[in-house]
């Protein structure tokens, strides 16, 4: 790794401070961009041209409202473009583009699943959202040890981890359902949080228990995230 200065041709431009990491794969170096909050990178090979890979602070509007119960929902745009190519090819580009979120088995179940109805879309569009936002990483969904612990062990490892073993063996015995749609966090701080994200259906029961339990226990909240699609 060797440090060095980005210069630009117009000299009222301060230089910027750079790395140049060698041998490092794309995706690894994608990972560490976003990690560190970078808006873009360069990346490229021997031989031939540089391209840049650019981070947008936030690909989609965002807006915040009230329900009659008091409850504050952010309210995410998604394009229907988007909607569209959801979720063949999206789910693989985006599996590729965002690896500290989904893994083989979210892109998987949303290849096997995502036709009907656009299951699995908004929350994947979330998730996205505020990565690109505020630098939150994700686990989606089937984190709850009591529910997909054979199934899904390594979302269940990385919330154990976060939330240390004995409180999240306590938050999954209490929960009346899966647990909310997504639990978030900042891998430099270990600050974590949880979203629910809905598109046209509303909180269940279950739910509502939940983000109750989560809120008073754990002492963090449940953001809850509506998304619509224009």
């Amino acid at each position: 790794m060797f440090e060095g200065e980005g210069v630009g041709i117009d000299s009222k431009w301060p230089p910027e401070k750079s790395f140049l990491v060698l041998g490092i794969p794309n995706e690894e170096a994608s990972r560490l961009g976003r990690t560190f909050g970078q808006r873009a990178i360069v990346v490229g090979q021997r031989n031939r041209p540089a391209e840049m890979v650019a981070y947008p602070n936030s690909r989609l509007s965002e807006t915040w409202r009230i329900d009659r119960a008091g409850r504050r929902w952010m309210t995410i745009e998604a394009s229907a473009r988007d909607a569209k190519r959801w979720p063949d090819p999206l789910a693989k580009i985006w599996r590729r583009r965002y690896s500290e979120l989904f893994d083989e088995a979210d892109r998987n179940l949303a290849l096997s699943q995502g036709r009907r109805n656009r299951l699995h879309f908004v929350e994947w569009v979330a998730a996205i959202h505020l990565f690109d936002a505020n630098g939150t990483w994700a686990v989606l969904k089937k984190w709850n040890k009591r529910r997909f612990s054979a199934s899904h062990p390594a979302k269940c490892r990385r919330v154990c981890n976060i939330l240390g073993k004995e409180r999240y063996e306590k938050l999954c015995h209490g929960l009346l359902g899966q647990g909310p749609d997504l639990f978030l966090y900042k891998p430099r701080t270990r600050e974590f949080m949880f979203a629910e994200v809905k598109r046209d259906d509303s909180l269940s029961n279950n739910q509502k228990h939940d983000q109750l339990l989560i809120e008073r226990t754990l002492k963090v909240p449940v953001t809850l995230i509506r998304v619509t699609i224009r």
